[in-house]
């Protein structure tokens, strides 16, 4: 059952709030954008949207907003939010420019302030103009944080996620040079790998949790 359909009545929105969600729906309705092509400013939209319950002046659930007016699963979706809550815009802001790992991300994070990367003593602005400085900092922050994390013991743990890690990293490469991939075949690939996943997990005893969709494999 979908906790969305049984939910109290949302606060009626705003006309300007009302405005702002068509304006923004029209601009996104035919854009299948994945996390690492979102900037802050959508992000911030998706939060307000899911928060404020704005979706419901459609008449729509948050699960059918994000498949018919976004392009995006609601998954997705709440993985963009995720990342602006823990992140802040500065993470939308380097991705636009450099594809980075949210894992990977989190790693460099520290050298990251008030949307600047400080490097070897040097501060870049994180801003189209600086690409090629911003690509190479971030290169070798993380081959720096690689080789710091190889000399450190690691379980069989850190190991997978660091392999899952690559794995979604990879993933929205793939994503991201949209016009050469076969959608189906990704799709078919994500799903059987998936399922294969669940099917390990449940045969060793565990319960999946879906966030966002209020639904569980046990």
């Amino acid at each position: 059952m979908n906790n969305e359909n049984v939910l109290p009545a949302a606060p009626e929105p705003s006309a300007a709030q009302l405005v702002d969600l068509g304006k923004w729906v029209g601009r996104h309705q035919a854009l299948a954008w994945v996390v690492s092509h979102c900037s802050a400013a959508d992000a911030h939209t998706l939060r307000t949207i899911r928060e404020q319950k704005l979706y419901r002046s459609l008449g729509v659930t948050w699960e059918e907003f994000c498949a018919r007016h976004t392009g995006i699963s609601a998954r997705t979706a709440e993985r963009i939010i995720a990342s602006l809550k823990e992140f802040g815009d500065s993470y939308f802001n380097l991705t636009e420019i450099v594809q980075i790992p949210v894992a990977a991300y989190r790693a460099i994070e520290p050298a990251i302030q008030d949307n600047a990367l400080e490097f070897d003593g040097q501060r870049i602005p994180i801003d189209r103009e600086n690409t090629r400085q911003l690509a190479e900092a971030v290169q070798t922050l993380r081959a720096r944080v690689e080789q710091a994390e190889q000399r450190l013991p690691r379980s069989p743990l850190d190991d997978l996620r660091t392999q899952l890690d690559r794995a979604a990293g990879q993933l929205a490469g793939v994503l991201g040079r949209s016009q050469e991939v076969d959608r189906e075949l990704v799709t078919l690939i994500i799903q059987d790998h998936i399922s294969r996943i669940v099917d390990v997990l449940q045969n060793a005893g565990y319960t999946i949790l879906f966030p966002g969709s209020g639904s569980k494999a046990a």
